[in-house]
């Protein structure tokens, strides 16, 4: 049983010094988190998925652009909007 002790003490010991030594070379936590920048979703008319813009299936342009979850919702929303 002591050398169970043993053998965590020496772990604690080298996870402290491994902290000490690569401290300095560490980023803040907080800089290490996932430096994405937002995209707002758009919510699909037909089915109400909310999906990226950058990976929707789209219709129209400009400020008239409707995002689609998938071909099947922009044929189903082509069919029921009056052209």
């Amino acid at each position: 049983m002591g050398w169970i002790i043993r053998i965590i003490l020496i772990l604690i010991i080298l996870r402290i010094i491994w902290r000490l030594v690569m401290g300095p070379f560490r980023r803040p936590r907080h800089e290490r988190r996932a430096t994405r920048t937002s995209m707002p979703l758009k919510r699909d008319p037909v089915c109400g998925t909310y999906v990226l813009p950058d990976r929707a299936v789209r219709t129209g342009s400009g400020d008239d652009t409707v995002y689609f979850c998938s071909e099947n919702c922009r044929a189903r929303y082509q069919e029921e909007r009056p052209a």
